[in-house]
């Protein structure tokens, strides 16, 4: 599985950083911004679960149930937090 791990650069996070850039520009309000970047991040894990499922040469359901299981993860993070404050 090592062998098949993403190389993840320094700019992993350029959309979260752009949407909070923008918010503090004033494009659009602070918690839009947020909102947007929580979003971008839960789409990329489903991402990653995509890129992962073609790299193991997965059947196209294996690799869709793999990549929402990936944004489910995300979003029970999101809700964890949400929960947590």
């Amino acid at each position: 599985m090592a062998a098949l791990s993403l190389q993840r650069g320094p700019d992993e996070q350029r959309d979260q950083v752009l949407q909070l850039g923008l918010a503090a520009l004033g494009f659009y309000s602070t918690e839009t911004g947020v909102t947007l970047a929580i979003g971008f991040g839960v789409a990329s894990l489903f991402a990653y679960g995509v890129v992962l499922g073609h790299r193991e040469r997965a059947s196209r359901m294996q690799t869709f149930v793999g990549a929402s299981i990936n944004g489910a993860f995300g979003l029970v993070i999101v809700a964890l937090k949400a929960f947590v404050h």
